[in-house]
């Protein structure tokens, strides 16, 4: 799946309509009893819900163009209004209603994320190898295979049937973190022991978009795997994109030290 991230936008964009008819509307219904109280406060009211909906809505417009450019404009994702804990669910849910899949809405979304990751600001800040954690779902190891990669990556015998052997030689050459986790307790719990300051994820679409909230603190930058198996069997994913997305993050002395 290869949705663009204006899907994303636009669902934002119409969420923040029916927000803005609601408050009106709730405006409008409550109003004569809010000035037999007090008219100063109606009007004390209404500027208050003005300007939070002027400001979400400057807010997502700074993001959006932002995502665009991938370039700071005025400030990044963390100083931004809107928790993402609350934007994704409500988006989710407009999405169900509009019968748009949770899948199309997560990759549009992980685009649109990946982008803000990369603007300027965020990733002005590079980083140390041992900074960046790269996470990826046990699904990638051959589904015949016995080796125990999830306890250490290193445990592979490199035997080149799945996509493990190619991503212990990437990262090797980067010199970062590389864990293979079975879910989303586990992949918190490593996060949690290790404490990086950025993290690369590769995993489906719902994984993604559910630990990219767990850990909104964190810069992530997500590669959605691809399936021709079906779900949870012999996955796949770009080590190229991986490899661009360790770049984002990565020191210019070591850039320099790897001729890349």
């Amino acid at each position: 799946m290869d949705e663009r991230k204006i899907l994303f936008i636009f669902l934002v964009v119409l969420l923040y309509i029916l927000a803005i008819t609601w408050i009106g509307l709730s405006l409008y219904l409550v109003k004569p009893r809010i000035v037999q109280i007090s008219p100063l406060l109606y009007k004390l009211t209404s500027g208050i819900a003005l300007f939070l909906i002027g400001m979400a809505g400057l807010d997502f417009f700074h993001l959006s163009i932002s995502s665009a450019l991938e370039r700071k404009i005025f400030f990044s994702r963390k100083h931004s209004l809107i928790p993402i804990q609350i934007l994704i669910p409500a988006v989710l849910y407009l999405g169900k209603v509009l019968g748009i899949s949770k899948d199309r809405i997560s990759n549009s979304f992980l685009k649109f994320n990946n982008s803000l990751v990369k603007t300027r600001d965020i990733c002005a800040e590079l980083l140390d190898p041992g900074q960046v954690l790269v996470l990826l779902p046990r699904c990638l190891q051959d589904f015949e295979c016995t080796q125990q990669v999830t306890s250490d990556v290193k445990n592979c015998k490199q035997c080149g049937k799945c996509m493990i052997k190619d991503v212990v030689d990437l990262t090797d050459k980067f010199g970062c973190h590389t864990l293979i986790v079975t879910g989303g307790s586990a992949a918190r719990k490593i996060i949690r022991k290790i404490d990086p300051v950025a993290i690369i994820a590769v995993a489906c679409e719902r994984e993604l978009l559910s630990g990219i909230q767990d850990v909104s603190h964190l810069r992530v930058l997500s590669v959605v795997n691809k399936r021709p198996e079906g779900p949870c069997k012999n996955t796949k994913f770009s080590v190229e994109e991986l490899e661009r997305c360790l770049m984002e993050f990565l020191t210019p002395d070591l850039s320099e030290k790897l001729n890349l």
